[in-house]
């Protein structure tokens, strides 16, 4: 009877290790899956609304513009703050929401709110432009890659729009791709001034036509800008919104002569060209357009990184003669670094710990379960932070490395008493002091929600670890005791605890004594350690007797 008994026990202690295995192979698989940043992604949904004033003041700007726009933003459903920042020639609206907002439904409304009150704001102003914020803040390019060739900067920017940009954004995970670098072009209208001065033209009003056209039509202008030469005078346009490059521009009425209607065409040329660069960027020789991609919130920014960088090696090989493609910026390097920064000094930390096990247990068998019970503890706690969604960057490496003492500690309290007294009777004591500090990390969770973005992760992390080292506990750390046996304490050893401990318990008795006895010494050194606060006392006292005069 005994015999079976035995073997039940241990196929019991097999069948557990063999099932913790297998979670742990399951937690490794998962191991590349996880999200990695260098800092938490997580953000409240928020809109950005931005518009510009040409060469108005601030001051112009925040009262005939932003104070109207922020009084009907105020009115959305869902809104929880709003921040502007007016300066000279533009402003921008910020608006952050509740968590769970619907971002689509609110920004159709916001769109339509800007939509009705956009005739009521001064001509000048351009039509306000939506985007979808992170929290106010935008998220980081990932990589940034030039491209270099000989030809004009307007032909390599529209070759990377249409040939790389479309590649790169294909990828799973690349949020956006930006192109950006060449000089844009502009509408040059190009009239007689012989001819309009006959028709009693101005070049204001022709200025004003257009001005409407394009209002009406919400493309939006930018600035209107007039220079002539001797018998001839141009106007340039600058559109706020990418417009074809065929537009009606005979069907802009200019003024009403009679019966006849004056349309643009009849007294102005058009042409489509590119503006009179600022400032030129060169690399070598060559022109130079800039490729930045951002990722999305929730992705392996290096695995990403990876993928692109792969992509990218691809359309090398078909990109046209004298065209390069070369890497500016690499975001991905800084975050591995870091990361691998960090987790040396994790690994450092571990060791450390399972250092001073070994210094006080003097034994490799006890080292051997306390190592093998916390990398099972990190392995199987990977499989909930994939299912959590829980981001492992700076803070959420803080708490694993936090959590490691109170893992070691919950291993070592079942560890000693199965070997002392053969039961699991000490997991109600492990289980209530874990679940006291999983309960003080909960006021995370009551504090500000922009604070709390900051600091789930920790959190989480910290309370998944010492939930899995519970189930290590109970189930795992009995059954490997059953095949990595301890030795029992020798009796000469054992004697010789029970004495260290019986003289150190006599010195704490004698101690207890002694400051009972001589209360007064403990009051002088804690006012001696902390300092005599001299320095409140007068400097003199203003009074004529002799205690004042020897004070003085």
């Amino acid at each position: 009877m005994s015999y079976r008994i035995k073997n039940k026990v241990q196929l019991s202690a097999f069948s557990i290790i063999i099932s913790f295995a297998a979670l742990m192979l399951m937690g490794l698989s998962l191991t590349p899956l996880i999200n990695l940043q260098l800092e938490p992604s997580r953000s409240l949904p928020s809109i950005s609304v931005s518009y510009s004033w040409f060469n108005a003041s601030a001051r112009v700007i925040e009262k005939e513009v932003t104070t109207k726009l922020e009084g009907l933003f105020n009115s959305v459903k869902g809104i929880k703050e709003l921040k502007s920042v007016t300066s000279k020639g533009s402003g921008r609206i910020s608006l952050s929401f509740k968590k769970g907002s619907n971002l689509d439904a609110i920004r159709f409304e916001v769109a339509t709110l800007i939509r009705r009150v956009y005739p009521e704001l001064p001509e000048q102003v351009s039509y306000p432009i939506l985007s979808l914020g992170t929290g106010g803040a935008k998220t980081s390019p990932l990589l940034t890659y030039t491209v270099n060739a000989s030809s004009s900067p307007y032909f390599i920017q529209k070759y990377t729009q249409d040939n790389i940009a479309p590649k790169l954004f294909a990828i799973k995970g690349v949020n956006e791709v930006q192109v950006y670098g060449a000089t844009p072009f502009e509408w040059e209208i190009k009239f007689d001034a012989d001819a309009i001065n006959n028709l009693g033209v101005g070049v204001e009003e022709v200025a004003l036509a257009i001005n409407n056209y394009f209002r009406k039509e919400i493309i939006g202008i930018g600035s209107i800008s007039a220079e002539g030469e001797e018998g001839t005078q141009n106007i340039r346009l600058s559109l706020e919104n990418e417009i074809p490059e065929e537009l009606e521009w005979d069907l802009i009425p200019i003024k009403k002569l009679g019966n006849r209607i004056i349309y643009l065409t009849d007294i102005a040329s058009i042409s489509y060209k590119e503006q009179l660069p600022n400032s030129y960027f060169r690399i070598n020789g060559l022109n130079t357009i800039n490729v930045v991609i951002y990722p999305e919130s929730d992705v392996n920014n290096i695995k990403l990184a990876k993928a692109i960088k792969t992509q990218v090696e691809n359309i090398r090989t078909n990109l046209p003669q004298g065209f390069s493609l070369l890497l500016a910026n690499d975001s991905s390097e800084f975050i591995a670094k870091e990361l691998r920064k960090i987790g040396y000094r994790t690994l450092f930390s571990m060791l450390i710990l399972l250092l001073f096990v070994f210094i006080i247990t003097r034994s490799f068998r006890y080292l051997i379960l306390i190592t093998i019970s916390l990398f099972a503890n990190l392995v199987i706690a990977i499989i909930f932070y994939y299912l959590l969604k829980i981001e492992i960057h700076l803070y959420s490496l803080a708490g694993i490395t936090v959590s490691f003492g109170i893992l070691i500690d919950n291993s070592i309290i079942m560890i000693d008493h199965i070997k002392h007294h053969n039961n699991k009777k000490a997991f109600l004591a492990v289980l209530a002091a874990t679940l006291t500090t999983i309960g003080s990390l909960s006021i995370i969770f009551f504090l500000k929600e922009q604070q709390r973005i900051n600091l789930i992760d920790f959190a989480l992390v910290i309370m998944v670890n010492l939930s899995v080292s519970l189930i290590v506990a109970l189930f795992l750390i009995p059954a490997l005791m059953e095949k990595v046996r301890l030795k029992p304490n020798k009796k000469r050893f054992f004697f010789q605890r029970k004495k260290r401990a019986i003289k150190l318990s006599n010195f704490y008795l004698r101690s207890i004594v002694f400051g009972k006895r001589f209360k007064w010494l403990f009051f002088v050194l804690a006012l001696l350690g902390f300092g005599i606060p001299i320095h409140w006392l007068p400097v003199l006292i203003e009074k004529e007797n002799s205690w004042a005069k020897a004070y003085n």
